[in-house]
C-alpha cells in the first residue's frame, strides 16, 4: 500500500445473515489488486483467529464429556447426586459442540473467501496453474471454434472466469461462451455485470455459498428430474394405503407401549411387525424411488436456501437482477422457504443410512411418510427447482463476468447494435448517458469502471502523437496465453486508427457524441460505424487472455462487407494473437461482458474460424483434408439462408492451406476469399503470402496491415521482448517483437534469422553438399 493513502473499509460478511452490499469505492474499483490483498490479509486473520477458537472450543468439549462421564462414574460408585451434575457437563457439552460446529463453519468461510482473494490476484497475473480448473467438456462442444479460440479448458476463457460455484452457474457460463445472444439480451447482461461488478460483498457471499453446494450435490440434473417426476402415493386413488401405513405404524407402536408397561401380557406388536414388513417389500421399489435420489440432499437443500437468502437481501435494479429475483420469491411461497421445508424432509430420508432402519421400518413404516411428504413437497413446487437453480445459474454466470469487470477497470462494455439487428427505438430509449431508463442509476454507480481507462487512452494518444513510445511485451505466434515475456506496459500500434479506415471506406458520417450501454463510448468511432450494419470497430483491442502488464493494444476495423482485413508478418510477429484476440472479444461482448478495449462497436454477426486445424490420424484424415473440411464449413456458412434472418458471417483464417504446395495454396486461398467477398461475410486473413493483395479481385478489397521485427545485438539488447540467440555460449542476434499493428504489406521475412538466432545456421554446411 502507498504511504499516507487511506486504507479503505471494506464490510466483512461473518454469517449467513449478510447486509445489503453497498457499490465499491472509485479507489477500490481502480485497483483490484490492492482490494484483493488487502482483503486476504482480513480474511487470513480471521481464519487464523477462528482456528484458534476452534481449538480451544475442541479442548473445551473434550474436558466436558470427560467430566460428565467421571460423575456418571462417580454417581454409580458413590453418591447418586453426582447424576444431576453429569447432567450439567452434558448440556455443557451440547452448548459447546453446537459453538465450535459455528466456529468451524465460521473458520471454513473465512478459508474460503482467502482463497478467493489468492484466484483474484492469479486471474489478475494469468497464473492459471493458480487457478481452479473448470469442469473438462465434452469433445465436440462447439468444435472447432472452442479449441481456435481457448474457448474452454486449460489457459481459456472460461478458465479466466471459472468463479460459478454451483454446478448450474458453470453450465450456465459455458453456454453463454459457446453461444452469441441477441443484441437487446447483450444489452441487458451488461446493465446486470455493470451493477454486479462493485458488489464485492454480495459477489464473494455468492461464490462461497455456490462452493458448498457445488460440494453437497454435483448432479443437480437428477435433483431436477425427481421434482418433475410423476406422483404414486399423492393419486386420489393411493389414499388409503397413506392411511393404512400410518395406522398400522400408530398401532404397532401403541401395542409395543402397552406390553411394555404391563397393560397388555402378549405381543400382539409381533402380528403388525410381520405384516408391516410383507408392505414393505410390495412396495420397496416405489419407496426407493421416491426417496433415494434426494437422501443425501439434506446439505445441499440448506446451501440452497441460503443462497436464495442471500440473493433475497440484496436490492437490486437492472432488469435482468430483478427478473432473477421475482423468480426466487415464487408466486407463493420462495424458493428459500421451499429448499428449508425440503431440507426438514430429508431429514427423514437419512434415516436409511442407519444399520437401525430396517427395524424402524418394520415398526412404524416410516418409508412411506416419508415417500408422502416428498411428493406433497413435489406438488407444491413442481416447475420450480428447475426454474430456481436456472436463475441462479444465471445469475452466477453474471457474476462471473462482473468479477472479470472488476478485475480489469480499464475493459470496457462494447457497443453491440446495428440498423438491421437492433431495435428501431434503440437510442430514444437511452438516457443521457447511453442507457435505458433502469439503467441510469447504475451507469452512476458504474462509471468509475472506464473513467481510469478513459484517462489513460487520452495520455496514449497524446504521446503517440508526440512520437513517445512505451515499452511493451506481447505473445508469440502460437497465441496461447502461457510463457509470455516482455516488458511492463501497454501499447496500441500507430497503425491507421478504427476512424481512419471508416473515413476511407466511407462508413457513416462524422463525430457525434454517444455512449454504449455501460461504459462502451465510443464516441466518433461509433458515430462512423453505425453508418454500415456489418463493420467491427476496435480501438485499443488487446488479447484477454494476456497478463495486462504485457498485453500489446491496437486498433482494429473488420468489414464493411465487400472488404477483408488482410495481416503479413514474419514469424512469432503476432498475427495468430491478433486473430485470436478479435475473436475472443467478439465472444466475451456477445457474452454479454467487457472486452478488452478501450473501444468496440460491434454487429451481431456469427463467428466462424480455421486457426488451428488438426489432422487425425485415427480417422485418417490429412492436415490438408481437415483444412479443407473447415473452410468448406465456413463458405457454407458464409451463404445467405433465404428463410432465416441470419448476421452476417466474421470469419478468422490464419494461413490457409498451407498444408499444400505453394502454387496450388495460392490459387485455391484467392478463390476462396473472393467468394467469402461476394457473399457478403467479413473477416480476418493472416498469411505469409505476400502477392495475395495483388491478386485481381482481391487487390481492392484488401486493408493490408502488418507486424514486423528489428533485429539488434545481444549486448545492446534491454530486457524484454522476445529473444532468440544463436550459439551455446554468448549472445548472438536478438530479435525483438514490438506487437505494433501497421498499415500496409509486410517488408521482411525472419525465417533464415530466426534459424540463426537460435543456432541453426547451416549455410556453410548447405554450399559445402
Amino acid at each position: 500500500m502507498t504511504s499516507g493513502t487511506p486504507t479503505p473499509e471494506l464490510t466483512i460478511v461473518t454469517d449467513s445473515a449478510i447486509p445489503p452490499d453497498v457499490a465499491a469505492t472509485a479507489e477500490e474499483l481502480a485497483d483490484p489488486e490492492k482490494v484483493y490483498r488487502l482483503r486476504r490479509l482480513r480474511f487470513g486473520a480471521e481464519r487464523d483467529r477462528y482456528g484458534r477458537l476452534s481449538d480451544r472450543n475442541g479442548n473445551l468439549n473434550v474436558a466436558l464429556a470427560v467430566a460428565a462421564l467421571a460423575c456418571v462414574g462417580l454417581g454409580i460408585w458413590r453418591a447418586p447426586g453426582f447424576y444431576w451434575l453429569a447432567g450439567v457437563f452434558a448440556m455443557g457439552f451440547v452448548a459447546a459442540y453446537i459453538v465450535l460446529g459455528r466456529v468451524n463453519a465460521l473458520q471454513r468461510s473465512y478459508a474460503e473467501r482467502w482463497t478467493m482473494c489468492n484466484e483474484g490476484l492469479a486471474r489478475r497475473r494469468r497464473d492459471w496453474a493458480a487457478l481452479p480448473l473448470p469442469p473438462a467438456a465434452d469433445a465436440g462442444a462447439a468444435a472447432p471454434l472452442a479449441g481456435d479460440l481457448d474457448l474452454l479448458g486449460r489457459a481459456s476463457l472460461e478458465h479466466l472466469l471459472n468463479t460459478p460455484g454451483t454446478p448450474m452457474g458453470r453450465e450456465t457460463l459455458r453456454g453463454w461462451i459457446l453461444g452469441a445472444a441477441p443484441p437487446d439480451v447483450i444489452r441487458r447482461r451488461q446493465r446486470a455485470v455493470a451493477e454486479l461488478a462493485p458488489l464485492l460483498n454480495f459477489r464473494e457471499e455468492l461464490a462461497v455459498r455456490g462452493r458448498l453446494v457445488g460440494a453437497a450435490q454435483p448432479a443437480y440434473g437428477a435433483f431436477v428430474r425427481w421434482a418433475e417426476a410423476d406422483f404414486w402415493l399423492s393419486l386420489p386413488g393411493m389414499a388409503w394405503l397413506v392411511w393404512l401405513t400410518r395406522a398400522l405404524g400408530l398401532l404397532t407402536v401403541a401395542l409395543m407401549v402397552a406390553q411394555g408397561v404391563g397393560a397388555v401380557h402378549v405381543p400382539w406388536w409381533l402380528i403388525l411387525v410381520t405384516l408391516n414388513g410383507v408392505i414393505s417389500a410390495i412396495y420397496w421399489r416405489r419407496l426407493e424411488a421416491e426417496i433415494q435420489p434426494v437422501e443425501s440432499l439434506r446439505n445441499a437443500c440448506l446451501a440452497y436456501a441460503d443462497l436464495f437468502h442471500t440473493v433475497g437481501a440484496q436490492p437490486v435494479r437492472a432488469e435482468d437482477l430483478v427478473r432473477i429475483r421475482a423468480v426466487l420469491a415464487g408466486p407463493g411461497a420462495s424458493a428459500e422457504t421451499r429448499m428449508r421445508a425440503l431440507g426438514r424432509i430429508t431429514t427423514l430420508a437419512t434415516l436409511r443410512r442407519s444399520i437401525l432402519y430396517g427395524a424402524i421400518q418394520l415398526v412404524t413404516l416410516v418409508g412411506f411418510q416419508t415417500a408422502w411428504m416428498l411428493e406433497r413437497w413435489r406438488a407444491g413446487s413442481r416447475r420450480g427447482p428447475a426454474m430456481w437453480l436456472a436463475a441462479l445459474g444465471e445469475l452466477e454466470a453474471l457474476c462471473a463476468l462482473a468479477t472479470l469487470a472488476f478485475d480489469h477497470p480499464d475493459w470496457v462494455f462494447p457497443e453491440v447494435g446495428g440498423e438491421k439487428y437492433h431495435n428501431e427505438d434503440t437510442e430514444e430509449r437511452r438516457g443521457r448517458d447511453g442507457l435505458t431508463a433502469e439503467g441510469a442509476e447504475v451507469a452512476e454507480r458504474t462509471r468509475s469502471l472506464t473513467t481510469e481507462n478513459t484517462e489513460d487512452t487520452e495520455r496514449t494518444e497524446r504521446g503517440r502523437r508526440e512520437g513517445g513510445e512505451r515499452a511493451v511485451g506481447g505473445e508469440g505466434e502460437d497465441g496461447t496465453g502461457d510463457d509470455t515475456e516482455g516488458t511492463e506496459g501497454r501499447g496500441e500500434g500507430r497503425n491507421r486508427t478504427a476512424v481512419e479506415i471508416a473515413e476511407e471506406h466511407e462508413v457513416g458520417g462524422g463525430d457525434q457524441e454517444g455512449a454504449g450501454d455501460v461504459g462502451g463510448a465510443n464516441g466518433g468511432d461509433r458515430g462512423r460505424a453505425q453508418g454500415d450494419a456489418t463493420v467491427v470497430v476496435a480501438r485499443g483491442l488487446g488479447h484477454p487472455l494476456l497478463p495486462p502488464a504485457v498485453c500489446v493494444r491496437n486498433d482494429v476495423q473488420v468489414g464493411p462487407p465487400g472488404t477483408l482485413l488482410l495481416v503479413t508478418g514474419s514469424n512469432m510477429s503476432g498475427k495468430s494473437t491478433l486473430l485470436r484476440a478479435i475473436g475472443l472479444n467478439v465472444v466475451l461482448a456477445q457474452a454479454g461482458g467487457p472486452v478488452c478495449a478501450a473501444a468496440l462497436w460491434l454487429p451481431p454477426v456469427r463467428l466462424a474460424t480455421a486457426i488451428r486445424v488438426r489432422d487425425s490420424l485415427e480417422e485418417g484424415v490429412s492436415y490438408f483434408l481437415a483444412e479443407l473440411r473447415r473452410l468448406r464449413e465456413i463458405v457454407e456458412a458464409a451463404h445467405p439462408r433465404p428463410d432465416r434472418d441470419q448476421p452476417p458471417l466474421l470469419y478468422l483464417l490464419d494461413e490457409m492451406l498451407h498444408g499444400t504446395n505453394t502454387a496450388e495454396r495460392q490459387i485455391a486461398a484467392r478463390r476462396i476469399l473472393r467468394h467469402l467477398v461476394a457473399q457478403g461475410a467479413i473477416g480476418v486473413v493472416s498469411t505469409h503470402d505476400l502477392t495475395l493483395a495483388d491478386t485481381p479481385g482481391l487487390a481492392k478489397v484488401s486493408v493490408p496491415v502488418h507486424f514486423t521485427e528489428t533485429l539488434t545485438s545481444g549486448e545492446d539488447e534491454a530486457s524484454g521482448g522476445v529473444e532468440a540467440s544463436s550459439g551455446e555460449a554468448g549472445i548472438g542476434p536478438v530479435m525483438r517483437f514490438d506487437y505494433r499493428l501497421r498499415p500496409g504489406i509486410a517488408t521482411s521475412t525472419n525465417a533464415l534469422r530466426l534459424m540463426e538466432a537460435v543456432g541453426l545456421d547451416l549455410t556453410d554446411e548447405i554450399e559445402d553438399a
